[in-house]
């Protein structure tokens, strides 16, 4: 699957309940399976909230030996992000997901009960 988000902004803060709100994100909660997803001049200015919380996804993960292409550019957090568990400026990904960040910032806070990231935890390609 191919997924764009394209010049979109998010202004909901959006919160899970613990343990039961595990994977929150300002445009997706979770994201598995082989997909290629960019996301482009987007804007998130909610508070996320969560056990595991991205300011734009809140979780990319791998099944099996499928694979996952995430990108990120020209784009902003600006909005402030808490877990329980993990949480990440734009989004927190699973080992062997490649992930390339282009031209984008995160202005926001960014707290944790055990990782806490300010862009996101695995980085596969990064440019200012």
């Amino acid at each position: 699957m191919t997924m764009t988000i394209l010049s979109s902004t998010n202004n909901a803060s959006v919160y899970g309940y613990r343990y039961t709100g595990k994977y929150v994100g300002g445009f997706i909660g979770g994201v598995s399976g082989e997909i290629n997803m960019t996301i482009i001049k987007s804007i998130n200015n909610g508070n996320i909230a969560g056990d595991y919380a991205g300011g734009f996804v809140g979780s990319v993960s791998l099944l099996d030996s499928n694979s996952i292409v995430l990108g990120v550019m020209n784009s902003a957090n600006r909005g402030s992000v808490s877990a329980y568990k993990m949480a990440c400026g734009f989004l927190c990904v699973g080992s062997n997901v490649t992930t390339m960040m282009k031209n984008s910032i995160n202005k926001g806070s960014v707290n944790a009960g055990t990782n806490g990231y300010g862009i996101t935890n695995i980085i596969t390609v990064a440019r200012n």
